[in-house]
């Protein structure tokens, strides 16, 4: 059975002081986009950021001076993963961090992708402002220099909320700007229920093939059985 990891327009956060998504039906002098209003179909005009509104996928143009898009992404329709609950820990400075000590990182061997659940998020969490927990930048260069294509989590961002335009945690696992890999992935604004286990599952990130650096996921995992 699979178990859905993404988060719907009711259950949506935001971040990045971004708008709220809007969801507004077309209304004109002579067409009712509502069937509930009489309309004779549903036709909605859509308003959103994916990058504050929801789960999105994000590939190496959200960091490249490159022009790169997700419709360029190549994905096969299912990847191995394995979902970690890591253990984030507070630094002196007041943030909390998923570091190097939170999971046996070395360990994830012959993966497409590694879900990380922070365990610090909740289901329609408004993060703007709130200095939310990230991950090392480190963690994300043994994620890549190990292989692994796909970057999952429950985060806002990987990186830190106001860093100074670094981004270097985005860029620690593109590999950017010494190279460019156009099928790598993060995915961001996971919601992972907690009795989800520790474990390899079969991962399916269902993605818009659109003409930008980000766009909305919905994202599921299977059991794995031996």
């Amino acid at each position: 059975m699979s178990q859905q990891i993404s988060r719907s327009k009711e259950a949506a956060p935001n971040a990045y002081y971004l708008n709220q998504a809007e969801f507004k039906a077309v209304i004109t002098d002579d067409f009712i986009g509502d069937v509930q209003k009489g309309g004779a179909c549903n036709c909605e005009d859509i308003t959103f950021n994916a990058h504050g509104n929801g789960t999105h996928t994000e590939c190496v143009g959200h960091v490249s001076k490159e022009s790169i898009y997700m419709d360029q992404v190549i994905m096969p329709p299912y990847l191995t993963c394995h979902l970690v609950h890591a253990n984030a820990k507070h630094l002196a400075n007041g943030d909390l961090i998923v570091d190097l000590n939170s999971y046996p990182w070395q360990n994830l061997t012959d993966l497409d992708a590694v879900i990380i659940h922070s365990g610090t998020t909740h289901k329609a969490e408004q993060f703007s402002g709130t200095n939310p927990c990230y991950i090392d930048k480190q963690v994300l260069r043994v994620l890549n220099e190990k292989g692994i294509n796909h970057v999952l989590t429950d985060l806002p961002s990987v990186d830190r909320e106001e860093d100074g335009g670094a981004l270097a945690g985005h860029k620690a696992f593109f590999g950017y700007p010494e190279g460019i890999h156009l099928n790598k992935t993060i995915t961001e604004l996971l919601f992972v229920p907690p009795s989800i286990e520790t474990g390899k599952y079969l991962l399916s990130i269902n993605y818009a093939a659109m003409e930008t650096d980000a766009v909305p996921a919905s994202i599921k995992i299977y059991p794995i059985f031996d």
